[in-house]
């Protein structure tokens, strides 16, 4: 009877043995490819079923896990996709605002050059009517015309950057301007 009783041990033993080398070696095999999931960014890494496994409840988890794993590398690359084209529109913003920064800038300059300039003709103007007009007779007619011109060159000038800047031009234009 004592040799029948260790038989059956031995016998349950190896079947007990069996049964819990069915059950761990998945468990075993989910460990190690989810750590290295963990690391890798390798979108083909999954786990391998336990093709006959004793145990349904082992398979669900690793098809539940590849499945996670597939849809973490999805979302992973439109991330870095969105990623990309938000630092696009970055640039493209800081460009629109370079552009517009020199639009002003030079808009800024056009305008005040011309303005300068008709100021300086207007107080010329000015002195050239305050003087005694028997003493400048002569040559006052040529320097009045030139002083007009000069104004008229100057407004014109004025009015075709203000126009150009109320009409409200794009950055691509603005940035083809010679200022």
């Amino acid at each position: 009877m004592g040799l029948i009783i260790l038989v059956v041990f031995i016998a349950v033993s190896i079947v007990v043995y069996f049964y819990v080398t069915q059950i761990t070696r998945p468990i075993k095999k989910i460990t190690e490819i989810t750590q290295q999931m963990a690391v890798e960014d390798d979108p083909n890494l999954r786990i391998p079923s336990g093709g006959k496994s004793v145990n349904t409840e082992v398979d669900a988890s690793i098809e539940s896990i590849n499945a996670m794993y597939s849809s973490w590398m999805i979302t992973k690359e439109k991330l870095a996709e969105r990623s990309e084209f938000l630092l696009e529109q970055l640039h493209e913003k800081e460009l629109e605002k370079k552009y517009r920064e020199d639009f002003i800038a030079g808009t800024s300059h056009e305008l005040k050059t011309p303005i300068a300039i008709i100021q300086g003709y207007a107080e010329g103007a000015d002195k050239i009517t305050d003087l005694n007009t028997a003493a400048i007779a002569e040559g006052t007619e040529e320097k009045v015309t030139e002083v007009e011109a000069a104004l008229k060159d100057g407004s014109l000038h004025v009015f075709d950057t203000t126009t150009f800047t109320v009409n409200g031009s794009s950055l691509e234009e603005i940035s083809r301007m010679p200022f």
